[in-house]
């Protein structure tokens, strides 16, 4: 039956001079829209009395007798729960004239005490109020007792009673509900969506006259595409358009452009019913980043996602993965990268041209041939000679052309691509500069899988990860190098300058590198180590001591240094010999030395590498 005949019914259900003696259930989903409708007979009746109530929440018939009493006298039920409830219980006593029907007359005088009153006094059997109760199912009182409560109301006190729940879930919850039904319903009915209706009455939330004007205008597109979704959920649509409106005051001149806004409204609509529904969790927004043509080995959410839309929505690229996590589950709105990523967008570049060649690369799919051609031979001479300053420039303008190649779209070999690649890769690698304190690199270094919130084309293929590879050997080969570099420049000012030496051994707010957690002492000749040490001051010596004690002490950072074991064992036998060659106080500072500091930085580093092996297995 369909929502307007179950209205025509209702209606003459509620017109009825006599009760029939059953009460009519609405049954539906959550979110189907039963309390909606339900309202839209509440309206439409104006002239007759409705005491509605939700049962969510209500453990036991008192409380339905306190919500009567606020409907029927909300001022002072009000009062009552907002200031002084437990006191008035209490202590007050009183009598009120209650026009229940509405026909202008007092129906009754009733001396009560608060809030236990007798209800077959309150309501006076009138044939004018209609008595409903929402969400059954989520009710805390035990079925038998609710419906024994109902029942009483129909039967005893002849009223008429519309209850409004999902009854699958009173099958599921109460195998006894058949048989309890049967005495009290006399009429069920299945609410379905009325999807039309919900949109022009949600518009009614939003606020602001632009969005509203909007949605509105939009309706068919949000039907077409709420339907598609599969959900019937009119809650998330509802909630929707709100949180829409949120998001759009924050875009400011971008709401200019149809065709964007489109595409927004519609990847917005889809991420929200999807997360909404359990079906989209946040680690699954993360394959946003990948390319329309990425090919997983099996399904993941999102490709599942665009198969099921793609007749409604070609997912253009608006926002990375994390702002849309941050808008659709977290509600944290950034405006100014929001903006940022929106007019960098396809939406909003007055061509392809103005974009990196990377990232036009990466758009293929919206290219005309005269674009791609261009794209192309800009990529080309990106990787010949105009090599740009990032690492992740340079897979993603490889990944594309190797993807482009076994397609036979261009007439370049896939190892000469390859080939290209590589020197670019250790030239930008090799000029870059290194910052020692924060271990990063002017070229970048966080380029596996994805650059710039955008995944490589076929970033799983071997090529992508052999380019990948590549990059990540070659910054090694840089990090040691620098890393020579500057144990080179602290060997040296052992003799020059001891202070800066010793405080670049453990951690320091002093220091200026971060090699306390860096095994740079392998980088340093022992041979050369131990002639500075004995040359050192005894003050100095001192330092030099207490400082590599401290290196590899409990609660450092000793176990990032287990690198340095063989170079300490070359360290001791070096001292050794010294011990055997020389005399006097020098003699005296290298056996302590051995001793103490050299054995008990050995202990700690063979404690470290048994705790990784452990950590191993």
């Amino acid at each position: 039956m369909k929502n307007i005949d179950i209205k025509k019914f209702l209606k003459t259900y509620i017109e009825l001079k006599k009760n029939p003696g059953y009460g009519v259930l609405l049954s539906g989903k959550w979110g189907v829209g039963k309390t909606h409708f339900i309202n839209e007979i509440i309206t439409s009746m104006p002239s007759r009395r409705f005491l509605h109530v939700s049962l969510y929440g209500i453990n036991k018939t008192s409380q339905i007798n306190d919500e009567f009493f606020k409907l029927l006298h909300p001022v002072l039920g009000g009062k009552i729960s907002k200031f002084a409830e437990r006191a008035f219980k209490l202590a007050t006593k009183a009598a009120f004239k209650i026009d229940i029907d509405k026909d202008g007359k007092e129906d009754a005088n009733i001396e009560m005490q608060i809030p236990s009153f007798n209800l077959s006094e309150l309501i006076k059997l009138s044939d004018n109020c209609i008595i409903i109760f929402d969400d059954i199912e989520r009710s805390g009182i035990e079925l038998p007792i609710i419906f024994g409560y109902i029942n009483h109301l129909i039967e005893y006190e002849n009223m008429k009673l519309i209850i409004i729940g999902n009854e699958s879930v009173l099958h599921e919850k109460f195998p006894e509900y058949k048989s309890i039904k049967e005495k009290t319903i006399g009429k069920t009915f299945l609410i379905s969506p009325d999807f039309k209706s919900a949109i022009k009455s949600f518009t009614s939330f939003v606020s602001s006259r632009f969005v509203s004007n909007l949605l509105t205008s939009k309706k068919d597109m949000i039907l077409e595409l709420f339907i598609a979704s599969g959900h019937q959920n009119l809650r998330f649509l509802k909630q929707f358009f709100i949180e829409f409106e949120i998001l759009i005051s924050a875009l400011g001149s971008t709401t200019g452009n149809n065709l964007f806004l489109d595409s927004l409204l519609k990847q917005y609509l889809i991420y929200c019913i999807e997360h909404k529904n359990g079906d989209l969790d946040e680690d699954d927004f993360d394959e946003i980043d990948k390319s329309l043509s990425y090919k997983s080995e099996t399904d993941t959410k999102i490709s599942k996602l665009r198969t099921k839309y793609q007749y409604i929505e070609d997912f253009k690229g608006i926002m990375n993965a994390d702002t849309w996590k941050n808008i659709v589950i977290h509600g944290f709105i950034d405006k100014d990268s929001i903006v940022k990523q929106i007019e960098e967008s396809i939406f909003f570049k007055s061509s392809h041209r103005s974009m990196p060649i990377w990232r036009m690369l990466w758009e293929y799919r919206s290219l005309s041939d005269q674009d791609f051609d261009h794209a192309v031979q800009q990529a080309k001479n990106i990787l010949t000679k105009d090599h740009p300053m990032y690492i992740g420039e340079i897979i993603h303008i490889t990944a594309s052309l190797i993807k482009f190649s076994k397609e036979q779209a261009i007439d370049i070999s896939i190892d000469e691509i390859i080939s290209l690649a590589d020197k670019a890769l250790f030239e930008i690698i090799m000029n870059a500069k290194y910052d020692i304190e924060t271990d990063s690199y002017s070229c970048g270094s966080n380029f596996i899988n994805t650059w710039n919130s955008h995944y490589y084309i076929d970033h799983e293929s071997d090529e992508v990860i052999e380019i990948t590879e590549l990059a990540t050997n070659y910054l090694k080969i840089k990090k040691k190098q620098e890393q020579k570099n500057q144990a080179d420049i602290l060997a040296a000012s052992l003799s020059t300058d001891p202070d800066l030496f010793i405080r670049e051994l453990y951690y320091n707010p002093s220091g200026k590198t971060s090699l306390y957690e860096t095994p740079f002492l392998t980088l340093i000749k022992v041979d050369d180590f131990v002639e500075k040490m004995i040359k050192l001051s005894p003050k100095d010596r001192s330092k030099l001591m207490a400082g590599l004690t401290k290196r590899y002490a409990p609660g450092s950072s000793f176990r990032n240094l287990t690198a340095e074991k063989k170079w300490l064992n070359a360290l001791s036998i070096a001292c050794q010999d010294v011990i055997n060659t020389t005399k006097g106080a020098t003699k005296l500072f290298v056996i302590e030395f051995l001793r103490y500091a050299l054995k008990q930085s050995l202990i700690q580093l063979e404690i470290a590498v048994k705790e990784l092996e452990e950590i191993k297995k």
